[in-house]
């Protein structure tokens, strides 16, 4: 079972789960509606949080979650379940290779060091920040990328 504090969930998991639907809406063409937005990213949130504290193995919670991407962005956007499927394994994908790239300029930063960071609940969440902004700027790009490929037709 994976715990998470209260600083864990409102500076990582919340925010992560706002960029995560966003990153989907906009690789399904979605229009984000601020409303269905926040009460689905809420929705995930909380969601995630329960099934970290599930008993089960390192890793099967990912999948899990990626279960219930599915299941939200296709409920309360009404998406194709393929698409959504593409969609968050796509995102799921970014979000961990945005991790890992965190995690290896931490690793040249800190060398040995690092380890004590991540025995922290605190200098853990904050130094997975950045691999939310880097993958927030990458849903930006998407989402430029895509705004402009749609103006070309027109």
């Amino acid at each position: 079972m994976l715990s998470l504090t209260l600083f864990e969930y409102l500076a990582r998991t919340l925010p992560e789960a706002f960029i995560l639907i966003l990153s989907i809406n906009i690789l399904c063409g979605v229009k984000v509606k601020r409303n269905e937005y926040v009460i689905c990213s809420v929705l995930f949130s909380l969601l995630e949080y329960l099934v970290r504290r599930l008993p089960i193995n390192y890793g099967v919670h990912t999948m899990i979650n990626i279960f219930v991407m599915i299941a939200l962005i296709t409920i309360f956007y009404k998406v194709d379940i393929l698409m959504s499927i593409k969609a968050s394994m796509l995102c799921t994908i970014f979000l961990f290779v945005c991790e890992a790239l965190n995690m290896l300029f931490l690793n040249l930063l800190f060398g040995n060091n690092i380890q004590s960071l991540m025995d922290n609940n605190i200098t853990k969440t904050l130094c997975g920040i950045p691999s939310l902004i880097i993958y927030l700027f990458i849903t930006v790009i998407i989402y430029v990328i895509k705004k402009r490929k749609k103006n070309e037709y027109y």
